[in-house]
């Protein structure tokens, strides 16, 4: 079962919110990644953005199914 409200009973300005909370996410996982490389393995924080991710792509969820509703897909 999804945390995420299904889209049709979204507005858009949360469909679209949905987006850039992703792409924050994404952000800072890219940022956190390059923190690893530059000071070594760190099992908390590679875990940390496992978590972050899967989070992410929960989110593009309704992002998704409505762009796909929307064009008639």
């Amino acid at each position: 079962m999804s945390r995420i409200v299904p889209h049709g009973d979204m507005t858009a300005a949360e469909i679209i919110q949905c987006s850039y909370d992703a792409m924050a996410i994404v952000a800072l996982c890219e940022n956190t990644a390059w923190d690893i490389a530059e000071r070594g393995p760190n099992g908390t924080l590679s875990g940390n953005i496992s978590i972050a991710l899967k989070l992410a792509l929960e989110l593009m969820g309704p992002v998704h199914d409505a762009l796909e509703s929307h064009e008639g897909l």
